[in-house]
């Protein structure tokens, strides 16, 4: 197969933005909707160009949607990636919150206070550039430990309590 059948364009932007979703934003929103547009628009061209007898056009536009739907898969499974390293850093946070309850007698105001003593450092919840950060707070008598599953209104709880932590979605 020569270069001039292969879409680089569309390679090239499907591979951006699942770059930029993956590293950045981790919502997979963007991937997903191109991928939906391509398929609406490239899709009848193909099969248009494939009743014509345009094959070589045919394969051109049926690869371009396929990279979409192939970097929007990807993004998506980029986000669940992201979520299970949030979900397992999570847990180190609040066994550093119990270590701490059981060396002072009550849990920390913020997760500052754990380094470096029971923590080297923070953790960022996800490895990605927005909506990364942890959000720790008391929440009556016990307290909070929150990160961003899906910006910007999808959150995950542990509520960190006397009796262990008890995980949460809203």
């Amino acid at each position: 197969m020569s270069n001039d059948r292969i879409p680089v364009k569309a390679a090239l932007f499907a591979a951006g933005l699942l770059i930029l979703d993956v590293f950045v934003l981790n919502q997979a929103v963007l991937p997903l909707l191109a991928g939906v547009i391509m398929v609406l628009v490239q899709g009848p061209g193909a099969v248009l160009a494939a009743r014509r007898g345009d094959l070589d056009l045919a394969w051109r536009r049926g690869l371009a949607a396929g990279l979409f739907v192939l970097g929007a898969g990807l993004a998506v499974a980029g986000v669940r990636v992201n979520n299970g390293i949030a979900a397992r850093r999570a847990e180190s946070v609040v066994a550093a919150c119990v270590r701490y309850r059981e060396a002072k007698g009550s849990f920390p105001e913020s997760l500052s206070e754990l380094v470096p003593e029971f923590l080297p450092a923070v953790p960022r919840a996800k490895p990605v550039a927005l909506f990364a950060d942890f959000l720790y707070e008391p929440v009556g008598n016990r307290h909070r430990l929150a990160w961003r599953v899906f910006p910007p209104r999808g959150w995950r709880h542990v509520f960190v309590e006397d009796g262990g932590a008890a995980l949460s979605e809203r």
